[in-house]
């Protein structure tokens, strides 16, 4: 998985197992049954790559990690979170990628320049390796992070928080150990509900959850008045 310039929060890339209902005897809706589960799992990040964006909740274990709420779009996309890691807003607008960091935030990652640019937008071009990180706010993108793709498995069905899902899981293929779970929603088309981790991204926190939410409802991001490319600003 990649160590991106979002993921130094600590912030979505160590969240926790959600709760979920047990199995249960029901077969897999029409639609999914007799088929792999990486195709079950393609399905369902297609439906959610065309319905082009969703909310995104995700949570930390321990909770002092900290928590994020993401809007993911097609293009473009938002993050606001917080925690031990200090406070980070991000956006991705017309192929740039903006951020502000609390005091907190910027002393961890950025020591030597956390005094002139706390709390002030640094702007990041598509042609800095850094732009990569915000891929991550595109639904695609967050598949492409958080999606499992090694040693896949269709798991049958369950209840997760209320809703019924089939579940797929496996691995990231540049981890070991440890299991992912996608909880997939049982009506067409097939949208993802969740994706819980027990694998820490960063190396610390018991895993990772993140929750789906609100697909196909646009949102409209904005971006700031005045920024700092990162360039001027000495922190690449």
């Amino acid at each position: 998985m990649r160590r991106s310039l979002i993921a130094m929060a600590a912030l979505v890339s160590s969240l926790a197992l959600a709760a979920c209902g047990g199995s249960t005897s029901q077969p897999l809706p029409a639609g999914l049954q007799g088929k792999s589960a990486a195709w079950v799992l393609l399905t369902s990040r297609t439906a959610g790559v065309k319905a082009g964006f969703a909310l995104i909740s995700a949570q930390s274990v321990p909770h002092s990690i900290g928590s994020a709420v993401i809007q993911a779009g097609t293009v473009t996309g938002s993050e606001s979170s917080s925690g031990a890691g200090g406070k980070l807003e991000v956006r991705l607008v017309n192929n740039v990628v903006y951020f502000q960091g609390d005091s907190r935030y910027m002393h961890v990652n950025f020591p030597k320049a956390h005094t002139d640019y706390s709390g002030k937008w640094i702007s990041i071009p598509y042609t800095s390796p850094l732009f990569s990180s915000g891929t991550n706010l595109t639904v695609a993108g967050n598949f492409v992070n958080v999606m499992p793709t090694a040693n896949l498995r269709v798991a049958g069905v369950r209840n997760y928080n209320g809703t019924k899902c089939v579940l797929v899981t496996g691995q990231y293929s540049d981890k070991s150990g440890g299991s992912i779970k996608v909880y997939i929603n049982y009506a067409s088309p097939f949208l993802p509900v969740a994706v819980v981790s027990s694998v820490s991204l960063l190396g610390h926190g018991a895993g990772q959850i993140e929750s789906y939410s609100k697909w196909g409802v646009p949102f409209v991001v904005t971006a700031p008045s005045s920024s700092t490319p990162i360039t001027a600003a000495g922190l690449k």
